[in-house]
């Protein structure tokens, strides 16, 4: 076995061809260049492009104002309602954040991993007031509740991964479902 490439290309495994005689490897690369749409849910409007070309992060949010929250590795921005004007909210440290969720249109929880631990973090919609709300190192995709005044996360602080619920200015967390749970959800009347 030798290692044929020394670059850091994405090579589609399934797309790897030898020619007859092994004298020549063809693979293709892959280059993933998501973008953003907004899309009309009453089917009224065609769906719209809001960006081409450029790394749009992994998770993303919606406020009540339009504005577009969304994470890439170790930042968590704000867009514009037409994606524009990326703005950071998060001030470094982070090795890598996800899930955004607004609450209450004021504050975003957000999962955050840093120094080795996965923690659920709060922010205002300015940038200002962070702050880490659970403890455990083991805790992931925060939603909040419609209110904003509490939020639900999946801790794996405690052995397999179960749903809490925490007050989103902090305190004591309660335990939701016991049970194995990956994910939780909110209903829209709470």
């Amino acid at each position: 076995m030798r290692k044929l490439t020394n670059d850091l290309s994405n090579y589609g495994v399934q797309s790897l061809s030898l020619t007859a005689d092994s004298s020549a490897l063809a693979p293709v690369t892959v280059d993933q260049q998501p973008n953003l749409w907004t899309v009309d849910l009453a089917g009224k409007e065609q769906p719209r492009q809001l960006t081409s070309g450029k790394r749009v992060g992994y998770s993303l949010g919606l406020l009540p104002d339009g504005r577009i929250l969304e994470s890439h590795g170790p930042v968590l921005s704000i867009l514009k309602p037409d994606g524009s004007d990326p703005q950071p909210l998060t001030a470094g440290g982070e090795e890598w954040v996800s899930d955004p969720a607004p609450c209450g249109g004021q504050s975003i929880a957000y999962h955050a991993f840093r120094g080795g631990a996965n923690e659920i973090w709060r922010v205002d919609a300015d940038g200002s007031n962070r702050k880490q709300l659970t403890q455990g190192r083991r805790n992931l995709l925060p939603l909040c509740s419609p209110d904003g005044k509490w939020l639900v996360y999946v801790s794996n602080a405690i052995g397999s991964p179960q749903v809490w619920k925490l007050p989103l200015e902090g305190g004591a967390p309660t335990l939701l479902a016991a049970e194995y749970s990956l994910a939780a959800a909110i209903s829209p009347d709470g």
